[in-house]
């Protein structure tokens, strides 16, 4: 059953159904519970009964509407939804209403759009703020995914472990999930002395089971917390093994589908020529 906020095109169905054909009909076509359908047509000042016993007219309600499926055995797009999760564990956050907000540069926004649209019909917001180049907010509202997420560790100001996350996730898809990471939090950098990588997070962030995974990639990553000039504080999982990064990157990216970043790609690639 859906939930959530009413889209237009549910009102406009419902505006145009729902006093002829009933609200138990209008439920079964827009796949919500009756009592919420009967509560908006309320609402609207839609004056309903139960249902018209003739429904030979009664149109169909057609939409490409895809709500989120937080479900590894249900989902189409697997790789797609583990990627998302990465993305999100970085950049993501969960309101106290059930608004689940991916906010990432208009950049970067426009590029993994084809890549969320596939797990998701999400509603996109611009921002333009000072100082900051232009912002895309990926939201979508629903109660029961956000307290999904809440449970798996993903809340405001979370330093939680990513044990619950990627135990959640299927092991296959954990590379996906490692993509997203990296291209939210993570960072990848070369100088005439050295390379490192890292991904950043909160000062009092528990790194340990990701660290657990990424040895599984043959990564063995350093744990560093940083108290910076301006008073802000963080923490990071760092290595600066070139063979290492060098073994990890090739395994992360081993399946080129184009479920990534191309700039955080194309920087990869720097460590294999």
């Amino acid at each position: 059953m859906q939930r959530g906020r009413y889209r237009e095109e549910e009102i406009i169905f419902l505006k145009q159904n729902a006093q002829k054909y009933g609200f138990l009909y209008c439920a079964e076509q827009l796949k919500r519970e009756p009592k919420g359908i009967l509560a908006k047509c309320n609402r609207l000042g839609l004056k309903v009964k139960q249902r018209n016993e003739d429904l030979s007219t009664a149109p169909k309600f057609y939409s490409d509407y895809k709500p989120l499926t937080l479900n590894f055995n249900e989902t189409e797009c697997p790789k797609e939804l583990a990627y998302f999760l990465g993305y999100f564990w970085a950049d993501g956050y969960v309101s106290k209403r059930g608004q689940i907000s991916l906010e990432i540069t208009e950049e970067d926004g426009n590029i993994i759009d084809s890549i969320l649209s596939k797990i998701a019909s999400f509603e996109k917001y611009k921002r333009h703020c000072n100082n900051r180049k232009p912002q895309i907010c990926f939201g979508f509202g629903s109660q029961e995914n956000a307290n999904m997420l809440r449970i798996l560790g993903k809340y405001p100001n979370s330093v939680e472990s990513h044990k619950k996350i990627l135990t959640f996730i299927p092991k296959e898809y954990h590379l996906y999930f490692l993509r997203g990471l990296f291209d939210g939090d993570g960072s990848l950098c070369f100088n005439k002395s050295s390379t490192y990588f890292s991904i950043s997070g909160n000062y009092e962030q528990d790194w340990d089971y990701l660290c657990t995974i990424l040895q599984e990639y043959g990564l063995y990553c350093r744990t560093e917390q940083r108290i910076y000039n301006s008073g802000s504080r963080g923490s990071e999982i760092r290595n600066t093994n070139s063979l290492e990064l060098y073994n990890f990157f090739k395994r992360l990216y081993a399946n080129n589908d184009g479920i990534y970043l191309p700039r955080k790609y194309e920087k990869v690639q720097y460590l294999f020529y």
